[in-house]
Protein backbone atom coordinates (compact mmCIF):
# COMPACT_ATOMS: atom_id res chain seq x y z
CA UNK A 1 0.00 0.00 0.00
CA UNK A 2 2.85 2.61 0.87
CA UNK A 3 4.35 1.58 -2.48
CA UNK A 4 1.48 2.10 -4.45
CA UNK A 5 -0.04 5.72 -2.92
CA UNK A 6 3.64 6.98 -2.98
CA UNK A 7 4.48 6.00 -6.73
CA UNK A 8 0.86 6.70 -7.98
CA UNK A 9 0.58 10.28 -9.79
CA UNK A 10 -3.28 11.03 -11.08
CA UNK A 11 -4.76 14.11 -11.82
CA UNK A 12 -8.33 12.59 -11.61
CA UNK A 13 -9.25 9.62 -9.13
CA UNK A 14 -11.85 7.61 -9.90
CA UNK A 15 -14.61 5.79 -7.16
CA UNK A 16 -12.90 2.97 -7.99
CA UNK A 17 -9.89 3.83 -5.79
CA UNK A 18 -12.72 4.18 -2.90
CA UNK A 19 -11.87 0.77 -1.32
CA UNK A 20 -8.23 0.92 -0.73
CA UNK A 21 -8.28 4.67 0.22
CA UNK A 22 -10.83 3.36 2.84
CA UNK A 23 -8.43 0.82 4.06
CA UNK A 24 -5.60 3.38 4.19
CA UNK A 25 -7.56 5.02 6.28
CA UNK A 26 -8.16 2.26 8.50
CA UNK A 27 -4.28 1.50 8.54
CA UNK A 28 -3.72 5.50 10.12
CA UNK A 29 -6.06 4.34 12.71
CA UNK A 30 -4.45 0.58 13.42
CA UNK A 31 -3.39 0.00 17.15
CA UNK A 32 -0.25 -1.05 15.52
CA UNK A 33 2.41 1.90 15.80
CA UNK A 34 4.39 0.38 12.60
CA UNK A 35 1.87 -0.14 10.44
CA UNK A 36 0.27 3.69 11.36
CA UNK A 37 3.74 5.10 10.51
CA UNK A 38 4.06 3.66 7.30
CA UNK A 39 0.41 4.62 6.34
CA UNK A 40 1.03 7.82 7.26
CA UNK A 41 3.83 7.84 4.72
CA UNK A 42 1.60 6.64 2.22
CA UNK A 43 -1.09 9.20 2.82
CA UNK A 44 1.35 11.95 2.63
CA UNK A 45 2.26 11.08 -0.84
CA UNK A 46 -1.46 11.97 -1.74
CA UNK A 47 -2.15 14.57 0.60
CA UNK A 48 0.96 16.19 -0.23
CA UNK A 49 1.83 17.24 2.94
CA UNK A 50 4.09 15.31 5.28
CA UNK A 51 2.12 14.42 8.34
CA UNK A 52 2.23 11.74 11.22
CA UNK A 53 -0.68 9.12 11.51
CA UNK A 54 -3.45 11.26 13.69
CA UNK A 55 -2.65 14.73 11.62
CA UNK A 56 -3.10 12.23 8.70
CA UNK A 57 -6.02 10.93 9.62
CA UNK A 58 -7.88 14.24 9.75
CA UNK A 59 -6.22 15.38 6.65
CA UNK A 60 -7.52 12.51 4.15
CA UNK A 61 -10.95 12.92 5.67
CA UNK A 62 -11.18 16.97 4.15
CA UNK A 63 -9.18 15.12 0.70
CA UNK A 64 -11.69 12.41 0.24
CA UNK A 65 -14.72 15.07 0.24
CA UNK A 66 -12.92 17.35 -2.03
CA UNK A 67 -11.97 14.91 -4.51
CA UNK A 68 -15.25 12.85 -4.44
CA UNK A 69 -17.49 15.41 -3.83
CA UNK A 70 -20.27 14.33 -5.84
CA UNK A 71 -20.16 10.48 -5.26
CA UNK A 72 -23.08 8.63 -3.68
CA UNK A 73 -20.66 6.03 -2.62
CA UNK A 74 -18.37 8.04 -0.68
CA UNK A 75 -21.60 9.73 1.06
CA UNK A 76 -22.19 6.07 1.89
CA UNK A 77 -19.10 5.32 3.37
CA UNK A 78 -19.41 8.39 5.63
CA UNK A 79 -22.35 7.42 6.96
CA UNK A 80 -21.14 3.63 7.95
CA UNK A 81 -18.38 5.78 9.63
CA UNK A 82 -20.32 7.84 11.57
CA UNK A 83 -22.75 4.96 13.03
CA UNK A 84 -19.86 2.90 13.68
CA UNK A 85 -19.85 -0.01 11.28
CA UNK A 86 -18.40 -1.28 8.66
CA UNK A 87 -19.49 -0.15 4.79
CA UNK A 88 -21.93 -2.15 2.73
CA UNK A 89 -23.77 -1.11 -0.66
CA UNK A 90 -26.84 -1.91 0.70
CA UNK A 91 -26.32 0.61 3.45
CA UNK A 92 -28.54 -1.39 5.79
CA UNK A 93 -27.57 0.65 9.10
CA UNK A 94 -27.46 -1.68 12.56
CA UNK A 95 -30.07 0.63 14.46
CA UNK A 96 -29.04 3.16 17.42
CA UNK A 97 -31.57 0.75 19.83
CA UNK A 98 -29.22 -2.42 18.70
CA UNK A 99 -26.52 -0.20 19.64
CA UNK A 100 -27.39 1.13 22.76
CA UNK A 101 -28.63 -2.65 23.95
CA UNK A 102 -25.49 -4.23 23.45
CA UNK A 103 -23.07 -1.50 25.28
CA UNK A 104 -25.87 -1.17 28.18
CA UNK A 105 -25.02 -4.97 28.20
CA UNK A 106 -21.50 -5.13 28.19
CA UNK A 107 -19.85 -8.13 29.50
CA UNK A 108 -17.07 -7.33 32.16
CA UNK A 109 -16.26 -10.78 32.85
CA UNK A 110 -12.32 -12.04 33.22
CA UNK A 111 -12.71 -14.00 29.59
CA UNK A 112 -14.75 -11.44 27.84
CA UNK A 113 -13.76 -10.83 24.51
CA UNK A 114 -10.99 -8.03 23.75
CA UNK A 115 -11.73 -4.76 21.18
CA UNK A 116 -10.15 -5.72 18.29
CA UNK A 117 -8.44 -2.29 18.28
CA UNK A 118 -7.94 -0.15 21.20
CA UNK A 119 -6.58 2.78 19.66
CA UNK A 120 -9.73 3.73 18.16
CA UNK A 121 -11.85 6.72 19.94
CA UNK A 122 -15.40 5.85 18.33
CA UNK A 123 -16.61 9.89 19.40
CA UNK A 124 -13.48 11.11 17.75
CA UNK A 125 -13.86 8.64 14.75
CA UNK A 126 -17.82 10.07 14.59
CA UNK A 127 -16.58 13.72 14.75
CA UNK A 128 -13.85 13.44 12.04
CA UNK A 129 -16.14 12.00 9.45
CA UNK A 130 -19.20 14.57 10.55
CA UNK A 131 -16.97 16.99 9.16
CA UNK A 132 -16.69 15.20 5.54
CA UNK A 133 -20.78 14.60 5.37
CA UNK A 134 -21.51 18.53 6.26
CA UNK A 135 -22.14 20.40 3.14
CA UNK A 136 -23.15 17.05 0.98
CA UNK A 137 -26.06 17.45 -0.83
CA UNK A 138 -28.89 14.32 -0.28
CA UNK A 139 -29.36 12.13 -3.11
CA UNK A 140 -33.55 12.10 -2.27
CA UNK A 141 -34.90 10.45 0.81
CA UNK A 142 -33.58 6.65 -0.81
CA UNK A 143 -30.10 7.86 -0.57
CA UNK A 144 -27.59 7.55 2.24
CA UNK A 145 -28.24 11.02 4.25
CA UNK A 146 -32.36 9.99 4.00
CA UNK A 147 -30.74 6.20 5.84
CA UNK A 148 -28.89 8.52 8.30
CA UNK A 149 -31.96 10.78 9.14
CA UNK A 150 -33.46 7.61 9.38
CA UNK A 151 -31.37 6.15 12.12
CA UNK A 152 -31.08 9.43 14.10
CA UNK A 153 -34.22 9.93 14.21
CA UNK A 154 -35.18 6.08 15.58
CA UNK A 155 -31.94 6.83 17.77
CA UNK A 156 -33.45 10.37 19.39
CA UNK A 157 -36.49 8.26 19.99
CA UNK A 158 -34.68 5.57 22.01
CA UNK A 159 -32.20 8.23 24.09
CA UNK A 160 -35.28 10.21 24.65
CA UNK A 161 -36.86 7.26 26.43
CA UNK A 162 -33.70 6.33 28.48
CA UNK A 163 -32.82 10.24 29.41
CA UNK A 164 -36.62 9.89 31.25
CA UNK A 165 -34.33 7.55 33.93
CA UNK A 166 -32.29 9.82 36.64
CA UNK A 167 -28.63 9.46 35.36
CA UNK A 168 -25.90 11.69 37.32
CA UNK A 169 -22.31 11.26 37.46
CA UNK A 170 -22.67 7.87 38.09
CA UNK A 171 -25.43 6.81 36.12
CA UNK A 172 -25.85 4.68 32.87
CA UNK A 173 -24.18 7.26 30.64
CA UNK A 174 -20.73 7.25 32.61
CA UNK A 175 -20.03 4.03 31.24
CA UNK A 176 -17.38 4.60 28.59
CA UNK A 177 -19.09 2.10 25.85
CA UNK A 178 -22.87 3.72 26.28
CA UNK A 179 -21.43 7.13 26.19
CA UNK A 180 -19.68 6.16 23.21
CA UNK A 181 -23.33 5.10 21.32
CA UNK A 182 -25.05 8.27 22.82
CA UNK A 183 -22.53 10.51 21.48
CA UNK A 184 -22.35 9.45 17.89
CA UNK A 185 -25.86 9.48 17.92
CA UNK A 186 -26.08 13.38 18.83
CA UNK A 187 -23.32 13.88 16.43
CA UNK A 188 -24.87 12.20 14.08
CA UNK A 189 -28.50 14.40 14.61
CA UNK A 190 -26.54 17.63 14.80
CA UNK A 191 -24.95 16.86 11.22
CA UNK A 192 -28.13 15.90 10.17
CA UNK A 193 -29.69 19.04 10.71
CA UNK A 194 -26.98 20.62 8.36
CA UNK A 195 -27.51 18.39 5.41
CA UNK A 196 -30.90 19.28 4.29
CA UNK A 197 -32.13 16.61 6.35
CA UNK A 198 -33.45 18.28 9.60
CA UNK A 199 -36.48 17.89 9.25
CA UNK A 200 -37.97 16.48 12.67
CA UNK A 201 -35.21 15.69 14.22
CA UNK A 202 -34.28 19.41 15.59
CA UNK A 203 -37.54 18.80 17.47
CA UNK A 204 -36.33 15.43 18.77
CA UNK A 205 -32.98 17.26 19.74
CA UNK A 206 -35.20 19.95 21.60
CA UNK A 207 -36.90 17.14 24.03
CA UNK A 208 -33.66 14.88 24.08
CA UNK A 209 -31.82 18.26 25.95
CA UNK A 210 -35.06 19.17 28.47
CA UNK A 211 -35.64 15.60 28.92
CA UNK A 212 -32.13 15.07 30.29
CA UNK A 213 -31.42 18.07 32.04
CA UNK A 214 -34.14 16.88 34.25
CA UNK A 215 -32.55 13.38 34.50
CA UNK A 216 -29.51 14.96 34.77
CA UNK A 217 -27.67 13.18 31.58
CA UNK A 218 -23.73 14.03 31.49
CA UNK A 219 -23.30 17.41 30.67
CA UNK A 220 -20.92 16.85 27.54
CA UNK A 221 -23.69 14.80 25.82
CA UNK A 222 -26.08 17.72 26.78
CA UNK A 223 -23.81 20.18 24.89
CA UNK A 224 -23.57 17.77 21.61
CA UNK A 225 -27.41 18.12 21.69
CA UNK A 226 -27.31 21.65 20.84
Amino acid sequence: MKAFFTSIKLHEWDTAYLPVLSALYESLIDDDDEVREAAASAASGIIGTPAIAPTAADSLIPWLRAHFVESEELRARVVCRMVGQPYSQDLQLVPAAVQLGKAMDFDDSLFAAEDQNLFIDEVRETARWRGALEGLKSSGSEGSLGCLKTWVEAGLKKLIGLAKREDGPLGWTSDQHVFAVCARILLCAAAATKTGEETGVVELLKEFRTAGETARIHGSLLEMAR
